[in-house]
């Protein structure tokens, strides 16, 4: 199926910041950042210039693709601040951080990562089960990363901790091909779909 690109004008990506990972989990990011570009869609990313961030980011714009970046003060340094993206938004918490990079993107794409890419997977999954938005949500899972993550939620459901329909606020694809895919089915997201959505639409 031929996807509607119009309807995405801008993914908002997840990923790791270390520059420590191995150079096949790099080049995943490039893929994900190049194949954005080719669409495009504006990238929504972290503003790091490091790991799997900068990566992304770097492909992006070399493919020609407008980069936004959302980075604490207190990261500026932390992460290397990028400074050659399209747009660097700073503020000052990280609630702030991941509600911005929430409401730029018109859908997300969770790459392998850390702590950080965990927690703003698991934030987005758990907005979008609240209706707090509804936009797509795609785990990347290339080289089985998320396969301990996603057995987990399989026995989460098993215990009764996750309603087995909530295994359906997000898709799980196996590279950047395929992650675009699963956007060529997926509705566009309403919106301003709840009152407790209070960021206004850049």
């Amino acid at each position: 199926m031929q996807m509607d690109e119009r309807k995405f004008r801008a993914i908002t990506v997840y990923c790791a910041s270390s520059n420590a990972v191995e150079e096949r989990f790099m080049e995943l990011a490039a893929e994900a950042g190049r194949e954005i570009a080719r669409r495009g869609m504006e990238m929504v990313y972290g503003g790091g210039a490091v790991g799997m961030m900068g990566r992304a980011a770097d492909a992006a714009l070399e493919a020609g693709g407008r980069v936004r970046g959302v980075i604490t003060r207190h990261l500026e340094t932390y992460e290397v601040s990028h400074p050659g993206i399209t747009q660097l938004e700073t503020v000052e918490t990280m609630h702030e951080r991941k509600l911005a990079m929430t409401v730029a993107g018109d859908a997300f794409f969770v790459l392998p990562g850390g702590f950080g890419t965990l927690d703003e997977a698991m934030e987005a999954i758990t907005w979008k089960q609240l209706r707090i938005h509804t936009k797509p949500i795609v785990i990347v899972n290339t080289f089985g990363y998320f396969d301990t993550l996603l057995r987990f939620f399989d026995e989460a459901v098993e215990r009764l901790f996750i309603h087995e329909d909530n295994l359906r606020l997000f898709e799980v694809a196996a590279n950047i091909g395929e992650a675009f895919e699963k956007l060529a089915t997926a509705e566009m997201p309403d919106q301003e779909p709840s009152p407790l959505w209070r960021a206004p639409r850049p």
